[in-house]
Formats: C-alpha cells, sequence, structure tokens
C-alpha cells in the first residue's frame, strides 16, 4: 500500500459512485508527480448484470489509463465471484487508519455515512458538491464539482493536502514507524480470521500484498 497518497473509497462497484472518476483522477494526480493510489473496499454484485459489466468497465480503464497496479479493489485479494465478508466493517475501518483520504466523487447518495465514519477517525474528505455530502460536510471538507476535469480535482486534492500539517506528520509516523504494528497486530489477525471462516480467501496473495506493498 505504499503510496505518496492513499486514498479510500469505501463503496460497492456501482455506476451512481462513479469510480471511473476516481480512476482519471488517479491519473491525473500521477500525471503531476504524485504517486496516488486508490483502494476500492466494496464488492460487485455477481448477480446483477450492469454490476458486472460496471467492474470490467473499470478494470479496462484502468488499463488503458496505465493504473492498473494502482486502483486496489479489495475484494480481489478477499473473496471471489463478488462475495461479500463477514466482518467486512471493521476490515474498512482498519483502512480508514491508513488511507491519507477519503474520496468520493458520487452522482448521487441518500445519506453520506462514509463521511462521518472518515469524520470520527480524523480522514480528510474530499467528495462531490451534491447536496447529501454538503449537508454533512458543512464547510470542513474539500468539494469539486461533477463538471470538474479530473486535471482541476486533482490540482484541488493537491491544495487541499498542502494546507493539512497534522495529515502531513500522520501520513509519515504511520509509514515509517507504525506500519509493522498495525499490520502484525491488528490486519494480520484479521486476515487469518477471514481465512479460517472463507475457504476462498486468497490468503497468500493478501499476504503478499500487505507484507510487501
Amino acid at each position: 500500500l505504499e503510496a505518496d497518497l492513499l486514498m479510500l473509497q469505501p463503496c460497492r462497484l456501482h455506476p451512481r459512485k462513479n469510480i471511473e472518476l476516481s480512476i482519471r483522477v488517479i491519473k491525473a494526480l500521477q500525471d503531476k508527480g504524485l504517486y496516488a493510489r486508490l483502494l476500492l473496499t466494496g464488492a460487485h454484485d455477481p448477480h446483477e448484470k450492469n454490476s458486472i459489466e460496471y467492474y470490467y468497465e473499470l478494470k479496462k480503464l484502468s488499463e488503458q489509463l496505465h493504473v492498473e497496479r494502482d486502483i486496489l479493489i479489495l475484494e480481489e485479494y478477499f473473496s471471489e465471484g463478488g462475495k461479500d465478508l463477514k466482518g467486512g466493517s471493521i476490515i474498512v475501518r482498519d483502512f480508514y487508519l491508513i488511507a491519507d483520504l477519503l474520496f468520493i466523487p458520487s452522482l448521487q447518495e441518500g445519506f453520506g455515512i462514509p463521511l462521518l465514519e472518515a469524520g470520527m477517525l480524523k480522514v480528510p474528505i474530499v467528495c462531490s458538491d451534491i447536496p447529501s455530502f454538503k449537508e454533512i460536510g458543512k464547510e470542513n471538507v474539500q468539494y469539486f464539482s461533477l463538471t470538474d476535469s479530473p486535471d482541476e480535482i486533482a490540482d484541488k486534492i493537491l491544495a487541499f493536502i498542502s494546507k493539512l500539517n497534522s495529515h502531513k506528520i500522520f501520513h509519515h509516523i504511520i509509514q515509517n514507524y507504525m506500519w509493522d504494528n498495525i499490520y502484525h497486530k491488528m490486519l494480520l489477525p484479521l486476515l487469518e480470521k477471514v481465512s479460517e471462516r472463507h475457504p476462498h480467501f486468497h490468503s497468500k496473495h493478501a499476504s503478499d500484498t500487505y507484507s510487501n506493498p
């Protein structure tokens, strides 16, 4: 998970989540010299044709933009066939702790629960300026318009994080001093429990991913 900027998008793979924009923003950030990566925690629905097609569209787009190694879809490491895991909320909460910011470009949302979760854990938030997000975030988050280009959004992200001194020291400590402790004391035991409960869990793949980002 090593990166200059790790963006977390905790959502299912659904068109209204606007994940294609997230991928394009990752590319724009990299073009500006920042090694950014995107972590997607949700799965696609294997029983819904649109969800399956959307998943493959996202994979194709990331390959076309040459960022496929930097779009990390959690289900590819933890399950097969879009199958949800028990205790998934615990896993997502742990990833909030190592994310540099929450990125939510949704086209529409009934209620922005991820904004509440990120706020409670003091994770910086960058999101679309839809009404439900503005109701929660008020003036405490960085908004962008859905009409903004990926390049414009990338500029807003860079300007936003440059002002976050607390974010800089937190990221430095996590990356350089605490990752081994987090992995061995928190994530590894959790992954082992998931592996015991779910025979399709890719334990070796996941272990390699977390121990050698």
